[in-house]
């Protein structure tokens, strides 16, 4: 008996939208299932403006042969205050 899919925090599938039936409906469909206590963190550092999650993704393939992307959703990285860049290893 397959295993059902359990949804985690901070994670989200992407389906092909097989129901597409004009130029301007989405190629895929989906959702992603955000933590509350990240929601609540991002809200109390960004008290105003537009704030901004990053996705990652993975393809897949679903027990049913249908290929989806696997999502994660995360808080953006920011470097360090005072952290010299990275120094790009192909100059001198």
């Amino acid at each position: 008996m397959a295993t059902p899919y359990e949804t985690r925090p901070n994670t989200g599938v992407l389906f092909t939208n097989d129901s597409k039936k004009a130029d301007n409906h989405p190629d895929f469909r989906g959702s992603v299932d955000i933590d509350r206590n990240l929601l609540i963190d991002l809200l109390k550092k960004h008290q105003e403006g537009p704030i901004k999650v990053s996705i990652a993704a993975w393809k897949k393939v679903a027990q049913s042969g249908n290929p989806f992307l696997s999502l994660s959703a995360s808080e953006p990285y920011e470097k360090p205050a005072g952290q010299a860049p990275a120094k790009n290893p192909w100059e001198n």
